[in-house]
């Protein structure tokens, strides 16, 4: 972390995205304009469960989870899909997941870990930020993925979407070939006021 980023005011360190230690305090005059301010450090964030939005109307299914090869683990998500198992196995199946993050304030961090099986794109707010579309065992802990999705968010709602699909398998049932998505995502904002 860049050390102009931070601001101490006593004992408080107070992180500011964009906004550095020198402009801050480059005349007297700046230095008295924060001695009555409070900042709040605003953390929301959502996980994959029976809460995520499948398609226009329904909600997620917690997805059938036996499969050993899910070794992926990412903190208080839940294995999703459309259904707790795969209709049809042996044909491609694409599912569009959708969730809202609300940021209080000014967005100061964002990330999600994601996985999936087997390919998908995330979208933040329209915007194409991750996808893995070529590695069809994107669901190993040591295949999951991290992205910074911080310079995709705004203040207030912001719309995620995955685009996830399962690849059919000839032959396979629903417990040989099974379809998921996987996801924690978390932000930051920082709102201030003048005492």
């Amino acid at each position: 972390m860049n050390k102009n980023n931070i601001i101490n005011i006593g004992i408080t360190v107070i992180v500011f995205a964009g906004i550095t230690g020198a402009s801050l305090f480059a005349s007297p005059f700046h230095a008295k304009a924060w001695d009555n301010v409070r900042c709040n450090r605003n953390v929301t964030g959502i996980v994959s469960d029976a809460n995520t939005r499948v398609g226009q109307t329904g909600y997620a299914a917690l997805a059938w989870d036996q499969n050993p090869a899910w070794t992926a683990m990412i903190p208080r998500a839940h294995w999703i899909w459309d259904s707790y198992k795969v209709q049809n196995p042996e044909s491609d199946q694409t599912v569009f997941f959708f969730n809202d993050l609300n940021v209080i304030g000014k967005p100061a961090f964002g990330s999600v870990t994601i996985a999936a099986d087997n390919f998908y794109k995330l979208y933040v707010n329209g915007i194409v930020v991750g996808s893995e579309l070529t590695n069809e065992n994107n669901f190993a802990l040591e295949t999951q993925d991290t992205y910074n999705i911080l310079p995709y968010l705004a203040e207030g709602d912001n719309i995620i979407t995955f685009e996830v699909m399962n690849k059919g398998v000839l032959g396979s049932t629903p417990e040989s070939n099974p379809a998921g998505l996987l996801y924690n995502m978390k932000a930051v904002g920082i709102t201030c006021q003048a005492d």
